[in-house]
């Protein structure tokens, strides 16, 4: 599955996403250049989630994305990828700003490896939010950030990352 958007988009409410896109053994790829503002309760900008195999790169996530990405509201998220095997990687060049207890700019969770590539600057906050989360059980994390990141309130993380 390929998605490729280049407008901008807007949503608000709960569960709101600006993209959403999902597979079973079955890769995903986004490519995103506009820009995206969300908010509401677990908003995100980009969502994506797949179920892959073990070993194969079948329900592998791929995310480009250029644009601003704006969230606000508890639990909101930039940029989330999920998939229970297969492997995860995302280029954001945009900036990203997420506002809301326990947001997160860019999540990727999975069994496989994890690449995140971000060149814009990242801001989140307040308590308990995470610029970048990266999490793998079984695989090797690549984390690449050049810009500014900032967080705001208790508990707040730049980079966080746990492979193993």
């Amino acid at each position: 599955m390929v998605v490729t958007s280049s407008g901008n988009i807007a949503t608000s409410g709960n569960n709101a996403f600006g993209i959403a896109a999902g597979t079973i053994y079955g890769p995903v790829t986004v490519i995103s250049s506009g820009d995206i503002a969300t908010s509401g309760t677990f908003s995100a900008g980009i969502n994506v989630g797949s179920i892959g195999r073990s070993g194969t790169n079948d329900g592998a996530i791929t995310i480009r994305s250029t644009g601003t990405i704006t969230t606000t509201g508890t639990d909101a998220i930039g940029i989330n990828a999920a998939t229970v095997y297969s492997p995860i990687d995302i280029t954001s060049s945009g900036n990203i700003a997420v506002s809301g207890a326990a947001s997160v700019g860019i999540n990727a969770q999975t069994q496989g490896d994890v690449r995140i590539t971000s060149n814009g600057n990242i801001a989140s906050g307040p308590d308990s939010s995470v610029a970048i989360l990266a999490v793998s059980q079984a695989g090797s994390i690549l984390i690449t950030s050049t810009g500014d990141i900032a967080t705001a309130g208790q508990t707040g993380i730049g980079i966080y990352a746990r492979a193993g």
